[in-house]
């Protein structure tokens, strides 16, 4: 998947999310997380949505896969860390 499209779908996913549509809005991030594992933004939206829904275990699972790709990235472990004392 290009930049092009990463863009376009990850614009289409905040929409989703204005306009109320978590699920729909969810099912975009991981479309996009499956074609473009590296791309960090589509991981922290996730994980985002996952705690509006009240799963914030599946928010953590979703960090916690980000993390696996590059342990080292301090803003990744700050995100996981701000996300778990939420």
């Amino acid at each position: 998947m290009d930049k092009f499209q990463i863009d376009y779908k990850m614009k289409t996913a905040r929409e989703h999310e204005a306009q109320g549509r978590h699920l729909h809005a969810l099912q975009v991030y991981r479309s996009i997380i499956e074609a473009a594992p590296e791309f960090s933004d589509a991981y922290f939206n996730l994980a985002d949505i996952y705690e509006h829904l009240s799963n914030v275990s599946a928010g953590v699972e979703m960090l916690e896969q980000l993390l696996e790709i590059d342990p080292a990235d301090r803003e990744r472990r700050l995100f996981l860390g701000q996300y778990l004392l939420r």
